[in-house]
């Protein structure tokens, strides 16, 4: 469609095991939301965080034990 995600950063911070959520949309469209949701690499838990237009950016704070990325246990959420 016309309005778009242009751009968006996801920053984790692993003591509030939380990640914060900033988009960039462009387009005509008004009163938008986004809906993000991260998997648990181990658990398949989801988690889910409603970015609406306006607001400067949002907390998507992670159920459960945190999966951590290591050499040894290359753990990745899933963020769609």
């Amino acid at each position: 469609g016309e309005t778009r995600i242009a751009d968006f950063y996801l920053t984790p911070f692993i003591d509030s095991k939380s990640l914060t959520i900033e988009a960039e949309v462009d387009g005509p469209e008004k009163d938008w939301q986004l809906v993000v949701e991260a998997t648990h690499p181990k658990t398949g838990e989801k988690t889910t965080q409603t970015y609406k237009e306006g607001m400067p950016r949002a907390a998507l704070v992670l159920n459960g034990d945190l999966a951590l990325w290591s050499p040894e246990e290359p753990n990745l959420y899933d963020v769609v």
